[in-house]
């Protein structure tokens, strides 16, 4: 978005950031593997947890961290991601999930900060709750 508007880049800020542009100018290119982290959970709300992704190409891996859980969807087949490939497919689903994992130890030690974070929502939510 930054190259789009013309303005400065941020490389320090934005490691994993790729640029669209050419996209949008109807330039035809590969783009690389889009890596993902949902780091945010509301276990005292909302239910959802944290997870890793990464797509690459037509199929997309998550790596559910709290539930020990691997999913392989293709999105070109299903965009609603509702069949799981991952043991019909289990060469695939290794070698992806060997490169989100690599991509996630590139940029730091995520699953800690995330648990670090969910301790303190949960510690938060916990003394909210024990109020008379």
């Amino acid at each position: 978005m930054l190259q789009i508007a013309g303005s400065d880049l941020l490389p320090k800020q934005h490691v994993d950031g790729y640029s669209y542009l050419r996209a949008l100018q109807g330039e035809s290119y590969t783009r690389p593997p889009f890596f993902c982290y949902k780091w945010q959970t509301r276990p005292d709300s909302t239910g959802d947890t944290r997870s890793l992704s990464l797509i690459d190409g037509r199929f997309k891996i998550i790596e559910w961290i709290d539930e020990d859980l691997i999913e392989l969807f293709n999105l070109s087949d299903d965009p609603g991601e509702h069949r799981n490939l991952a043991s019909e497919m289990p060469d695939l689903a290794q070698s992806m999930l060997r490169t989100l994992r690599a991509t996630e130890q590139s940029i730091g030690d995520l699953r800690e900060d995330g648990r670090k974070g969910v301790e303190k929502r949960m510690e938060k939510f916990l003394k909210g709750s024990a109020r008379p």
